[in-house]
Protein backbone atom coordinates (compact mmCIF):
# COMPACT_ATOMS: atom_id res chain seq x y z
CA UNK A 1 0.00 0.00 0.00
CA UNK A 2 1.38 3.60 -0.61
CA UNK A 3 2.22 6.04 1.64
CA UNK A 4 -0.76 8.44 2.72
CA UNK A 5 1.30 11.54 1.54
CA UNK A 6 1.29 9.91 -2.56
CA UNK A 7 -2.37 8.92 -1.96
CA UNK A 8 -3.38 12.30 -0.79
CA UNK A 9 -1.43 13.44 -4.19
CA UNK A 10 -2.93 11.47 -6.67
CA UNK A 11 -6.27 11.53 -5.24
CA UNK A 12 -5.83 15.30 -4.96
CA UNK A 13 -4.96 15.23 -9.01
CA UNK A 14 -7.74 13.03 -10.17
CA UNK A 15 -10.01 15.45 -8.15
CA UNK A 16 -8.25 18.25 -9.85
CA UNK A 17 -8.67 17.07 -13.29
CA UNK A 18 -12.09 15.78 -12.76
CA UNK A 19 -13.31 19.49 -11.23
CA UNK A 20 -14.08 20.82 -15.02
CA UNK A 21 -15.88 17.87 -15.88
CA UNK A 22 -17.98 17.76 -13.08
CA UNK A 23 -18.62 21.52 -13.89
CA UNK A 24 -19.53 20.41 -17.20
CA UNK A 25 -22.16 18.23 -15.56
CA UNK A 26 -23.22 20.11 -13.10
CA UNK A 27 -24.25 22.75 -15.49
CA UNK A 28 -25.97 20.21 -17.97
CA UNK A 29 -28.06 19.08 -14.86
CA UNK A 30 -29.29 22.73 -14.10
CA UNK A 31 -29.95 23.31 -18.17
CA UNK A 32 -31.84 20.21 -18.10
CA UNK A 33 -34.17 20.55 -15.03
CA UNK A 34 -35.16 23.98 -15.94
CA UNK A 35 -37.12 21.97 -18.73
CA UNK A 36 -38.00 19.14 -16.47
CA UNK A 37 -40.15 18.57 -13.95
CA UNK A 38 -38.12 15.63 -12.43
CA UNK A 39 -35.77 15.15 -9.41
CA UNK A 40 -33.31 12.92 -11.75
CA UNK A 41 -30.03 13.14 -12.92
CA UNK A 42 -29.90 14.04 -16.59
CA UNK A 43 -30.19 11.37 -18.50
CA UNK A 44 -29.37 10.87 -22.62
CA UNK A 45 -26.62 12.60 -23.97
CA UNK A 46 -25.67 15.76 -24.17
CA UNK A 47 -26.59 17.27 -27.41
CA UNK A 48 -26.49 20.74 -29.60
CA UNK A 49 -28.32 23.75 -28.44
CA UNK A 50 -28.57 24.59 -31.71
CA UNK A 51 -29.26 21.86 -34.37
CA UNK A 52 -30.16 19.21 -31.48
CA UNK A 53 -27.13 16.72 -32.84
CA UNK A 54 -25.65 14.62 -30.49
CA UNK A 55 -21.46 15.90 -29.70
CA UNK A 56 -19.09 14.15 -29.86
CA UNK A 57 -16.21 12.97 -27.47
CA UNK A 58 -13.51 16.13 -28.44
CA UNK A 59 -17.04 18.76 -28.32
CA UNK A 60 -17.29 17.38 -25.08
CA UNK A 61 -13.83 18.34 -23.67
CA UNK A 62 -14.18 20.52 -20.69
CA UNK A 63 -12.75 24.13 -21.28
CA UNK A 64 -10.63 22.83 -24.42
CA UNK A 65 -13.48 21.55 -26.32
CA UNK A 66 -15.09 25.54 -26.27
CA UNK A 67 -11.69 26.88 -26.69
CA UNK A 68 -11.24 24.11 -29.85
CA UNK A 69 -14.36 25.14 -31.15
CA UNK A 70 -13.56 28.96 -30.99
CA UNK A 71 -17.06 28.99 -29.15
CA UNK A 72 -18.72 27.64 -31.96
CA UNK A 73 -20.59 24.68 -32.04
CA UNK A 74 -19.19 22.02 -35.09
CA UNK A 75 -21.89 20.57 -36.17
CA UNK A 76 -23.61 23.87 -37.47
CA UNK A 77 -21.64 26.49 -36.39
CA UNK A 78 -24.40 27.99 -33.50
CA UNK A 79 -22.84 30.15 -31.02
CA UNK A 80 -21.99 27.91 -28.32
CA UNK A 81 -22.91 29.98 -24.26
CA UNK A 82 -20.18 31.40 -22.76
CA UNK A 83 -21.61 29.67 -19.52
CA UNK A 84 -20.33 26.32 -20.67
CA UNK A 85 -16.35 27.78 -20.77
CA UNK A 86 -16.83 30.47 -17.74
CA UNK A 87 -18.31 27.18 -15.53
CA UNK A 88 -15.75 25.22 -16.37
CA UNK A 89 -12.84 27.41 -15.72
CA UNK A 90 -14.03 28.97 -12.64
CA UNK A 91 -13.82 25.62 -11.10
CA UNK A 92 -10.73 24.27 -12.44
CA UNK A 93 -9.03 27.66 -11.22
CA UNK A 94 -10.55 27.39 -7.98
CA UNK A 95 -9.10 23.32 -7.45
CA UNK A 96 -6.10 24.35 -8.14
CA UNK A 97 -5.84 28.02 -6.35
CA UNK A 98 -6.95 25.40 -3.91
CA UNK A 99 -3.57 23.16 -4.02
CA UNK A 100 -1.63 25.84 -4.00
CA UNK A 101 -2.32 27.74 -0.79
CA UNK A 102 -3.74 25.23 1.62
CA UNK A 103 -1.88 23.05 4.01
CA UNK A 104 -2.42 19.08 2.84
CA UNK A 105 -4.51 17.55 5.43
CA UNK A 106 -7.61 20.22 4.02
CA UNK A 107 -6.95 19.87 0.61
CA UNK A 108 -9.00 16.90 -0.44
CA UNK A 109 -12.11 18.16 1.75
CA UNK A 110 -11.67 21.64 -0.06
CA UNK A 111 -12.11 19.77 -3.45
CA UNK A 112 -15.29 18.36 -2.99
CA UNK A 113 -17.02 21.28 -1.52
CA UNK A 114 -15.86 23.23 -4.69
CA UNK A 115 -18.44 21.24 -6.79
CA UNK A 116 -20.56 21.27 -4.16
CA UNK A 117 -20.95 25.15 -3.76
CA UNK A 118 -21.39 24.90 -7.86
CA UNK A 119 -24.41 22.28 -7.16
CA UNK A 120 -25.80 24.48 -4.95
CA UNK A 121 -25.38 27.88 -7.39
CA UNK A 122 -26.65 25.87 -10.10
CA UNK A 123 -29.50 24.17 -8.91
CA UNK A 124 -31.06 26.60 -6.25
CA UNK A 125 -33.45 27.81 -8.94
CA UNK A 126 -34.52 24.91 -10.81
CA UNK A 127 -34.41 22.11 -8.19
CA UNK A 128 -34.12 23.60 -4.33
CA UNK A 129 -34.53 20.52 -3.30
CA UNK A 130 -31.91 19.23 -5.19
CA UNK A 131 -29.61 21.79 -4.03
CA UNK A 132 -30.67 21.70 -0.15
CA UNK A 133 -29.48 17.65 -0.64
CA UNK A 134 -26.06 19.26 -1.55
CA UNK A 135 -26.31 21.61 1.13
CA UNK A 136 -26.92 18.96 3.87
CA UNK A 137 -24.04 16.77 2.29
CA UNK A 138 -21.42 19.75 2.19
CA UNK A 139 -22.82 20.29 5.99
CA UNK A 140 -22.05 16.75 6.86
CA UNK A 141 -18.60 17.23 5.79
CA UNK A 142 -17.98 20.80 7.44
CA UNK A 143 -18.71 19.07 10.60
CA UNK A 144 -16.57 16.17 9.64
CA UNK A 145 -13.63 17.85 8.99
CA UNK A 146 -14.14 20.12 12.18
CA UNK A 147 -13.93 17.15 14.13
CA UNK A 148 -11.02 15.26 12.67
CA UNK A 149 -8.79 18.56 11.55
CA UNK A 150 -9.67 21.51 12.94
CA UNK A 151 -7.98 20.47 16.68
CA UNK A 152 -11.19 19.92 18.43
CA UNK A 153 -12.99 22.89 17.24
CA UNK A 154 -16.48 20.77 16.86
CA UNK A 155 -18.61 22.53 19.34
CA UNK A 156 -17.68 25.52 17.90
CA UNK A 157 -18.43 24.64 14.25
CA UNK A 158 -21.96 22.53 15.16
CA UNK A 159 -23.05 25.58 17.20
CA UNK A 160 -22.45 27.74 14.22
CA UNK A 161 -24.29 25.10 12.08
CA UNK A 162 -27.41 25.22 14.60
CA UNK A 163 -27.39 28.83 14.35
CA UNK A 164 -27.15 28.95 10.46
CA UNK A 165 -29.74 26.65 10.31
CA UNK A 166 -32.01 28.76 12.85
CA UNK A 167 -31.50 31.82 10.73
CA UNK A 168 -32.53 30.28 7.12
CA UNK A 169 -35.80 28.82 9.06
CA UNK A 170 -36.25 32.09 10.62
CA UNK A 171 -36.07 34.25 6.77
CA UNK A 172 -38.52 31.48 5.54
CA UNK A 173 -41.02 31.90 8.32
CA UNK A 174 -40.76 35.70 7.28
CA UNK A 175 -40.95 35.17 3.73
CA UNK A 176 -37.49 37.36 3.30
CA UNK A 177 -35.75 37.72 -0.26
CA UNK A 178 -34.61 34.22 -1.76
CA UNK A 179 -35.12 32.37 2.03
CA UNK A 180 -33.98 29.45 -0.55
CA UNK A 181 -30.21 30.79 -1.20
CA UNK A 182 -29.91 31.45 2.86
CA UNK A 183 -29.53 27.19 3.42
CA UNK A 184 -25.56 28.13 2.61
CA UNK A 185 -25.84 29.83 5.82
CA UNK A 186 -25.25 26.27 8.16
CA UNK A 187 -22.96 24.93 5.60
CA UNK A 188 -20.60 27.98 6.52
CA UNK A 189 -21.58 27.32 9.77
CA UNK A 190 -20.25 23.65 9.87
CA UNK A 191 -16.69 24.74 8.01
CA UNK A 192 -16.22 27.97 9.48
CA UNK A 193 -17.45 28.05 13.05
CA UNK A 194 -19.41 31.59 14.78
CA UNK A 195 -16.78 33.91 13.85
CA UNK A 196 -16.13 32.64 9.88
CA UNK A 197 -20.07 32.49 9.83
CA UNK A 198 -20.46 36.04 10.74
CA UNK A 199 -17.42 36.88 8.26
CA UNK A 200 -19.38 34.69 5.94
CA UNK A 201 -22.71 36.96 5.68
CA UNK A 202 -20.55 40.35 5.65
CA UNK A 203 -18.35 39.20 2.19
CA UNK A 204 -21.58 38.08 1.04
CA UNK A 205 -23.50 41.14 0.66
CA UNK A 206 -20.82 43.05 -2.20
CA UNK A 207 -20.02 39.91 -3.49
CA UNK A 208 -24.15 39.41 -4.25
CA UNK A 209 -24.48 43.19 -5.25
CA UNK A 210 -21.58 42.82 -7.43
CA UNK A 211 -22.46 39.34 -9.53
CA UNK A 212 -26.12 41.01 -9.63
CA UNK A 213 -24.64 44.17 -11.31
CA UNK A 214 -21.15 42.70 -13.63
CA UNK A 215 -22.78 38.79 -14.72
CA UNK A 216 -24.93 40.29 -17.33
CA UNK A 217 -22.29 41.73 -18.86
CA UNK A 218 -19.93 38.79 -19.55
CA UNK A 219 -22.35 37.60 -22.13
CA UNK A 220 -22.88 38.61 -25.80
CA UNK A 221 -26.15 41.12 -25.27
CA UNK A 222 -28.35 39.01 -27.26
CA UNK A 223 -27.77 36.09 -24.27
CA UNK A 224 -28.34 38.90 -21.46
CA UNK A 225 -31.35 38.50 -18.56
CA UNK A 226 -31.43 39.92 -15.60
CA UNK A 227 -30.31 38.43 -12.45
CA UNK A 228 -32.38 37.42 -10.08
CA UNK A 229 -32.21 38.02 -5.87
CA UNK A 230 -31.95 34.76 -5.22
CA UNK A 231 -29.22 33.96 -7.57
CA UNK A 232 -27.38 36.61 -6.31
CA UNK A 233 -27.25 36.28 -2.97
CA UNK A 234 -26.62 32.33 -3.18
CA UNK A 235 -23.66 33.28 -5.87
CA UNK A 236 -22.69 35.88 -2.97
CA UNK A 237 -22.85 33.61 -0.02
CA UNK A 238 -20.83 30.82 -2.00
CA UNK A 239 -18.17 33.00 -2.65
CA UNK A 240 -17.77 34.39 0.93
CA UNK A 241 -17.88 30.72 2.05
CA UNK A 242 -14.94 30.02 -0.62
CA UNK A 243 -12.99 32.85 0.14
CA UNK A 244 -13.64 32.85 4.26
CA UNK A 245 -12.66 29.36 4.15
CA UNK A 246 -8.89 30.18 2.08
CA UNK A 247 -8.39 33.14 4.24
CA UNK A 248 -9.62 33.37 7.46
CA UNK A 249 -10.07 29.71 8.45
CA UNK A 250 -6.00 28.44 8.41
Amino acid sequence: MPPWTDLFIVTAAVLVAMAPMTASFLQCWADRARLDAGVGLPAGRSACDGCGTTLGPIDLVPVFGWLLNRGKARCCGADLHPKFLYGEALVLFCAIWAVLLLPWPVVLPTLLLIPGLQGIVLLTGPKPKIARGFAGALTVLGLLVAWLLLQDQLLNHAGATLLGLALWMMARLQRAVAPDALFLLPVAGAFLGFDGLAITCFVAIPGALAYQVLKPFLYPEHLRRPVMPGEAVVFGLAAAIWIVWLYFTF
